[in-house]
């Protein structure tokens, strides 16, 4: 994990290597705190924002639904992939080559 924190003149890196976990926790908040995030508001990840932004385009502006086509980024996400299946829109995404697949209605 590292955080990059302002400082003057120039930036400074901070990681649990060269911070203990205090310090690297109050840099944090402090960080939080001055971006006016709540303490309750966590990590969304990419995927998530992603079916919102698609959510919001397709829902509040009216657009239709296209195929969607992304990265091993999202395409490694299964919560994305159903995302995408729940909300019927077609896609095509990339997947890490050390992906496996199943047949439908089976478990791994």
């Amino acid at each position: 994990m590292a955080l990059i924190a302002s400082g003057a003149p120039c930036r400074s890196r901070l990681t649990e290597s060269t911070a203990g976990p205090s310090q690297l926790l109050s840099t944090i908040k402090a960080r939080r705190a001055r971006s006016a995030i709540p303490d309750e508001l966590r990590h969304w990840g990419k995927w998530r924002l992603a079916l919102d932004m698609l959510d919001e385009v397709t829902g509040e502006w009216g657009l239709p639904g296209r195929p969607v086509v992304a990265d091993a980024g999202y395409g490694d996400a299964t919560e994305f992939r159903l995302g995408l299946t729940e909300r019927g829109l077609t896609y095509a995404l990339a997947v890490s080559p050390t992906a496996t697949a199943h047949p439908p209605r089976q478990c791994p």
